[in-house]
This record gives C-alpha cells, structure tokens and sequence, in this order.
C-alpha cells in the first residue's frame, strides 16, 4: 500500500541508456545517462541533432535463444561511429561517404553493448544512398541496423532497425533479467494523492495494481484489479493480457445505472480487443455490464436490455 507521497523506483529494465555527449568523435567521455531508449533512436533521424556532439547507446544486448547466433551489424551515418560488444571494438568509422559492417558470433545470454554516433557540422544522421554499395534508398533511412541472420552483406533490405519491443528480449540497461515483476503477485493499491515513479520510461509489470493514486514513466504490461478509478500519469495501459478485472467498491457505483470510469491513461489503451471476454468479478448480482475503451478512458458500462412481455 502507498498510502501517500511519490515512491520512485530506479527499474533495470528494458532499453539502453542514452547519454549525450560534448565533442565530435568523443569515443572515451564518460557515460551518465538517464534516458532509457528501446532502440538507438537517434542513428536513424536526422532531426535533433546539434554541432560537436556525440550520442551514446549503453546496455546490453541479448541472445534470447539457446545455441549460439551470428548477427550482423552495419551503419551509414554521418558522421562517424564506433560500436563495441563484450568491449571489443567491431566498427570503427569516420568516413560519412562509405557504409561499413561486422558480423559477430554471441552466446547465449547478455553482452555488453556500446554504440556512440559522433556528429561534427553540417547534416547528420543516415547517410543514405551514397556509399555506392549500400542499397538502401533516401524512403527507407537507415543509419544503424542488424541483420540477424549475420549473411555479412550491404543488402539493405536485409536488416533490420534494433527495437526492444519493451520486455528486454533484445536489449537491457544492466545484465540481470528486466524488473519486469517489482512487487510479485500480491499487487500494489496506490492511494489518492499518492504516486509511483519510475523515473525513467520503461516497461513493467503491476499485476493487481489498483486504487486512485498515479503511475507515472511506465508503460503497464499485465492485468490489473480495478478497484477505483486508476490514473497512469506520462504512460499508457496495455490490456492484452487482462483477463479479470475485480471490484472492490461495488456499492459505489451509481444507482441509476451510469457509466463510470475506472482508469484513465493519458497516452491511452491499448490491446483492448479482448476486453469482451474478460471476467468480472465483485459487481452486484443484478444487472450485466461491460467494458470499453473511450479515448484515454477505461468505462464500466450497464448493458441496456429491452424486457418482452408474452401473454
């Protein structure tokens, strides 16, 4: 139970860390991000970007099979780039004109993980289209990617951009399993005017989260007990995996049959397909109700039924 004040949780969880840098080429600052990433998101934009910088991706990168895998990776960007894995350096690059790859061998489990993408003036980002090898077209940008199948080629449409999908399959801020389960199954009720923080963006999972205080940076991957309205501050809910949503405050709802809502989600819904098959439990024993997504809100609904009368 939080019953009050803002607990903030420091979550190893899915992403890499990104850290911004002085200098172009800066290839030894050291790193002090706090911006979880899925991706390295700024090798493949060419917007944000400022003079004399370097941008820097840390984590770790992960074989989530059981046999050993070759993986390629390949960048055009401009201006220049170095990646190491397990600390050992596989690309190494200044040259904006020429795409350049290494195809590495992992083990199962996590590796160590740095990419740094330095930019001194002008244009920065995928190069695209000039290293005369590389077949990637101006529609398609691509400035950092992996093919996983490792066939060491500059076939762009071979490979893909790295995106953790958000539950630390691909890529981890440290080497331990992502923070996905923080408080178990015994759930966690967040009072009114109290909050839970994450601090940075991530991925996490509330099983049983209920009451009328705010989450705020995570994004809720698991079903959770919809007791009161429930806010999620600077995050969205995904819905896929809820399958029973329980009542604590059935008296509550209002007499003459309202709607009412019971979560809101500023950056909404998601996976919400599935929310005709979810069990209802706690709810008065007369009457039917229902569940929908209007907007940014999560709804209970009375079912409206027409009473026919034979004689």
């Amino acid at each position: 139970m939080i019953g009050g004040g803002c607990v903030r949780v420091a979550s190893s969880g899915a992403g890499l860390l990104e850290s911004v840098l002085s200098g172009y080429q800066n290839w030894t600052g050291v790193v002090a991000g706090t911006n979880v990433t899925l991706s390295t998101v700024m090798a493949n934009t060419r917007n944000g970007w400022g003079q004399q910088m370097t941008i820097a991706y840390t984590g770790y990168i992960w074989n989530r099979s059981d046999v050993d895998v070759t993986w390629t990776f390949v960048e055009d960007f401009d201006d220049a780039v170095r990646l190491w894995i397990d600390d050992e350096l596989l690309i190494s690059n200044a040259g904006w004109q020429n795409a350049t790859k290494a195809t590495v061998t992992l083990s199962p489990g996590p590796h160590k993980f740095e990419a740094r993408f330095g930019q001194g003036t002008g244009g920065a980002g995928p190069t695209t289209g000039v290293s005369p090898e590389w077949t990637v077209t101006s529609a398609t940008p691509i400035g950092f990617a992996i093919d996983f199948e490792g066939r060491d080629s500059f076939d762009g449409t071979l490979y893909t951009i790295p995106v953790d999908p958000g539950d630390g399959s691909l890529f981890t801020v440290s080497a331990a399993e992502p923070d996905t389960a923080l408080f178990g199954q015994a759930g966690v009720t967040i009072a009114s005017g109290a909050a839970l923080d994450f601090v940075t963006a991530t991925a996490v999972s509330l099983p049983n989260l209920s009451g009328a205080g705010s989450v705020t940076n995570a994004t809720i991957l698991a079903s959770f007990t919809a007791g009161k309205c429930l806010t999620v501050a600077n995050g969205a809910v995904d819905l896929s995996g809820v399958t029973t949503f329980a009542f604590e405050n059935a008296a509550s709802l209002p007499a003459n049959g309202a709607a009412v809502v019971i979560a809101r989600a500023d950056k909404g819904f998601t996976g919400a397909e599935g929310l005709a098959a979810a069990t209802l439990t706690g709810l008065p024993p007369k009457g039917s109700w229902h569940l929908e997504v209007r907007g940014n809100s999560l709804v209970l609904s009375p079912v409206a039924g027409t009473a026919i009368i034979i004689r």
